[in-house]
């Protein structure tokens, strides 16, 4: 994975965050804060990873993951149903799983285009223990023998991780600048051109 191409395209979606306005309201309030968190712990996962720091980078994908689907499920289910103003009678789902379903369902584009279900489902076995430092995380930090630590990273699951973050940003990227109502010119196409060349 080119480090080069990967900082360029973080930093191109957050210029273009930077130039976005939108209508307040309150389920825009809430799902375009969710979006762009997502966006930042996918590009936080990506210097983490450029710099080594393995165990930190595991523990934001669930956040990254979660945040995208929730920011979804907000915009697109029926089950969210009225929201108060103070937000005191919103509650997100628990399981990813279901989030995953009720999103594809509303917008199946999202697995026809994107194959979202199955990419998330590669990470989905380990994102708990990812996000808590469980067992498979300690594991991971021994040798065969078991007798002493190692740095020894995983590329492949590496890899499947920064795709999985390069999916979830340009997703989120994309549903937030679709709320645009400044007379403004995104990098869209070349964001578009980077996300093809970095998969």
């Amino acid at each position: 994975m080119n480090n080069e191409l990967l900082q360029k395209y973080f930093n191109l979606i957050i210029c273009d965050l930077n130039k976005v306005e939108f209508t307040y309201q309150t389920k825009n309030g809430i799902y375009t804060p969710l979006f762009s968190s997502s966006i930042d712990h996918c590009a936080s996962l990506n210097i983490l990873k450029s710099n080594n720091i393995t165990t930190s980078m595991y523990a934001l994908v669930r956040p990254a993951v979660e945040n995208y689907l929730r920011a979804m499920w907000v915009k697109y289910s029926d089950e969210v149903g009225s929201l108060n103003d103070d937000l005191t009678e919103m509650h997100f789902p628990k399981k990813i799983e279901h989030l995953i379903e009720v999103v594809t369902q509303k917008k199946p584009e999202l697995e026809r285009e994107h194959s979202l279900e199955s990419i998330i489902n590669l990470t989905l076995k380990n994102m708990h223990d990812f996000t808590h430092g469980g067992i498979q995380s300690i594991t991971r930090q021994y040798d065969e023998e078991g007798g002493t630590l190692t740095y020894k990273r995983d590329e492949e699951e590496i890899s499947s991780i920064i795709k999985l973050s390069i999916l979830i940003s340009f997703l989120s990227y994309t549903e937030i600048i679709q709320e645009n109502t400044a007379n403004v010119i995104f990098n869209t196409e070349e964001i578009n051109t980077l996300v093809k060349d970095l998969n």
